[in-house]
């Protein structure tokens, strides 16, 4: 995988006629833990789609936490530029934030999960401004912080993938599902990746 910084913005050259897809995800694209979400941007790309990958921010508090080699190259990207990989056909881009959610008291609470965007720097919409982003095709979403970013991105059509039952997540016992239950009712369609999650997919409508 061949990746690089990049000085420009090539998202918004969509003259080209393809369609460009918004991923708001968790583990970044480059990152030694592969799911679904990286397989499925892989998918995009080779199907003729640019794809914008942002995976999940780095804030002044993970410096408390034990400083391994991801964390430092996550850093590194958030106060750079977007990263190009497979061709220029996919962007990726880690957003550093003052703040966060995180399965922590106050972290999780609705001051954070509800704000924490306005601390990111620079604002998104400054990077969609950069990009010459105007129309989107799809934006997708897994990751349950970015749900600030319906109103921020121009789209066609929304995906809400649902991965886990957020509930069995101990530290974010009920407020995962009210954010999951906001998300899934602005999103065009809700997926799961189970057959299991079914019953909980169902209890967002």
């Amino acid at each position: 995988m061949i990746t690089r910084l990049c000085s420009h913005h090539p998202l918004g050259a969509t003259s080209d006629g393809r369609p460009i897809v918004v991923m708001a995800c968790t583990h970044p694209y480059w990152s030694s833990i592969q799911v679904g979400s990286q397989h499925l941007a892989r998918q995009f790309a080779r199907n003729g789609w640019k794809v914008l990958y942002i995976s999940a921010p780095v804030t002044p508090f993970h410096l408390l936490r034990p400083f391994f080699h991801e964390l430092w190259r996550r850093f590194r990207s958030a106060l750079g530029s977007l990263t190009a990989h497979e061709d220029e056909n996919i962007f990726a881009y880690i957003p550093f934030s003052l703040i966060a959610p995180a399965g922590m008291p106050f972290f999780r609470d609705h001051f954070v999960t509800g704000h924490w965007f306005k601390t990111i720097l620079p604002s998104i919409k400054r990077l969609f401004a950069k990009s010459n982003i105007n129309e989107i095709e799809l934006f997708y979403i897994d990751n349950l912080s970015y749900h600030f970013l319906f109103d921020c991105v121009p789209h066609k059509t929304s995906v809400f993938r649902v991965m886990d039952n957020h509930e069995r997540f101990p530290s974010w016992h009920g407020k995962a599902k009210h954010l999951a239950k906001a998300i899934a009712q602005q999103a065009d369609l809700t997926v799961y990746s189970a057959h299991g999650l079914e019953p909980y997919v169902e209890s967002l409508a």
